[in-house]
């Protein structure tokens, strides 16, 4: 007599399960820039203070200085190496830095450094700093140039944070220190620039 086949002889195939998987975001392109810039912070951060020279350009961000003028390359390494003489852990990133609509970069700086030396005639403090300043960068011949956008405020606070003012309710009083603060760092952090004259922009030169 025939048997009736069952299901169990004749079991269906096995199909593999098919997991919904997110929509994959479109891939972010690089910013050579971007990348240059941070490996030079990278290398100051670690004690190379030839980044300095290899990364700032010859002009500041909107004037072209003369022949008989210092260039900012010279002014930034400068105030950076006396910035590293006094805190030799002094390190510097632009977590967020990236390109504006604009063209120019844009981030905020991250400084940190202990202040384990003396800093322009104010003696070590042993204390620890940490200062947001915004930046606008443009870039120069594979080199660049910096804007520092802080408000009178804020060079206030980090001024009196070094000690190289006194606080808000002693400024009637003579400093506590006998700071030989450069002039360059004052039009820097006030003006964002060395140059306080009549400029050369460097998209005519």
């Amino acid at each position: 007599m025939a048997r009736c086949s069952s299901p169990a002889d004749h079991p269906l195939p096995v199909v593999p399960a098919v997991v919904p998987t997110a929509a994959s975001e479109a891939p972010v392109m690089s910013d050579p820039a971007v990348e240059s810039l941070t490996r030079f912070l990278a290398r100051f951060s670690a004690g190379d203070t030839a980044a300095v020279r290899d990364a700032i350009a010859p002009a500041f961000f909107t004037y072209i200085p003369v022949a008989d003028e210092p260039t900012a390359t010279d002014i930034f390494e400068q105030f950076l190496t006396e910035f590293r003489t006094a805190a030799p852990d002094l390190a510097i990133e632009i977590p967020d830095l990236h390109r504006s609509e604009g063209g120019l970069l844009e981030g905020t700086a991250e400084v940190t450094g202990t202040r384990s030396g003396p800093l322009w005639g104010v003696p070590p403090t042993g204390r620890s700093h940490r200062f947001e300043i915004p930046v606008t960068v443009r870039e120069i011949d594979g080199r660049y140039a910096l804007n520092i956008t802080l408000a009178v405020p804020q060079v206030l606070t980090i001024f009196r944070d070094l000690e190289l003012v006194n606080p808000p309710d002693q400024m009637h009083l003579p400093p506590r220190h006998p700071t030989t603060m450069p002039d360059f760092i004052i039009k820097v952090l006030f003006d964002g620039q060395v140059a306080d004259k009549p400029c050369q922009h460097v998209d005519e030169a």
